[in-house]
C-alpha cells in the first residue's frame, strides 16, 4: 500500500463505525482495518495514559454521579477497559481483583456493576481479554496457512516449535529452511509470519527485535504481513517484505 492511500485510511478511521463505512464504501478488508484502527488506538492510549491516570479520581467521582464507564471512556477517547481499571481501583478493588472481574464479569454480584463491566469488555476491541485471544488466534491461523502452503510445494523446513523443542537456536523464525530456497523468485533461508499491517513503526520494531537477528544468524529471509504493508520503507536488503498475495 502506498503512503497516500494509507494516510487516507488513517485520517478517516477513528471508530468501528468508520471501519464499517470504509469497508462498505471503499471495499477495504475488515481484518486490515481492525488492525490499523487497533494500533491507532494503542498509540493514543500510550500518549494519554499517564495524563488520564492522574485524573482517575475525577473519573471515579463522575462515575459515582451516574456517568457510565463507557461514556467516560468515550468522552476521553480512551480504552473502556483501562478506564474501568482506573475507576475500580478507587472503588477499593485490587489490581488482581480488577483483572478477575474483566476476565469473568459474570462473577460480579452487583447487577449494575456487572452490566457495566460486560458493556466495557464487549466494546473494547483492543484491551479486552477476548481481543488478545483473537489476535493470538489470527496469528496461529496465518502460520498454519503458510505451513500448508510450503508443505504442498515440497519445501523442507523446521517450524518455530520444532526449533525450540530441539534447542537449535536462541532466535526462532516461524519457518527455517534446511537449505536456502527459491520462493516465487526470492531466495530465503527463513520466513516470519505477521498477522498485522506493516506500517513504519511495526516494520522497524520487528526488524530490531526479530528480523535483524534472523539475518545475522541465517542470512536472507522473508517477512509476510497478511494485512498488507506500507511500501517504500527501507528495512534491509536481506529482508524481503511481502503481503498475502505473495502466497496466493
Amino acid at each position: 500500500m502506498q503512503q497516500e492511500e494509507y494516510q487516507f485510511i488513517l485520517d478517516r478511521l477513528n471508530s468501528l463505525k468508520d471501519l464499517e463505512d470504509l469497508h462498505k464504501r471503499a471495499g477495504y478488508r475488515k481484518d486490515m482495518l481492525y488492525n490499523i484502527l487497533g494500533r491507532k488506538q494503542v498509540k493514543l492510549v500510550l500518549k494519554n495514559f499517564h495524563r488520564l491516570k492522574k485524573k482517575s479520581e475525577y473519573f471515579y467521582k463522575e462515575w459515582k454521579r451516574g456517568m457510565t464507564i463507557k461514556k467516560i471512556a468515550e468522552k476521553e477517547k480512551f480504552s473502556p477497559v483501562l478506564m474501568a481499571g482506573f475507576i475500580l481501583l478507587h472503588e477499593g478493588f485490587t489490581k488482581t481483583e480488577v483483572r478477575g472481574l474483566l476476565l469473568n464479569p459474570d462473577s460480579i454480584k452487583d447487577s449494575s456493576l456487572k452490566k457495566e463491566i460486560k458493556e466495557v469488555v464487549d466494546t473494547d476491541f483492543v484491551y479486552a481479554p477476548w481481543a488478545a485471544d483473537i489476535q493470538t488466534k489470527n496469528g496461529e491461523n496465518a502460520e498454519h496457512r503458510l505451513e500448508q502452503w510450503l508443505t504442498r510445494r515440497g519445501y523442507r523446513f523446521l517450524t518455530q516449535a520444532q526449533i525450540i523443542e530441539r534447542g537449535l537456536h536462541e532466535k526462532t523464525p516461524d519457518f527455517l529452511f534446511q537449505k536456502p530456497e527459491r520462493i516465487n523468485g526470492i531466495t530465503a533461508n527463513w520466513i516470519e509470519s505477521k498477522a498485522s499491517f506493516g506500517d513504519r513503526d511495526e516494520l522497524r520494531k520487528h526488524y530490531k527485535k526479530q528480523l535483524q537477528p534472523y539475518v545475522n544468524l541465517f542470512g536472507r529471509g522473508i517477512v509476510v504481513y497478511w494485512y498488507d504493508y506500507l511500501e517504500g520503507i527501507e528495512v534491509d536488503p536481506n529482508v524481503t517484505v511481502v503481503n498475502e498475495e505473495f502466497f496466493s
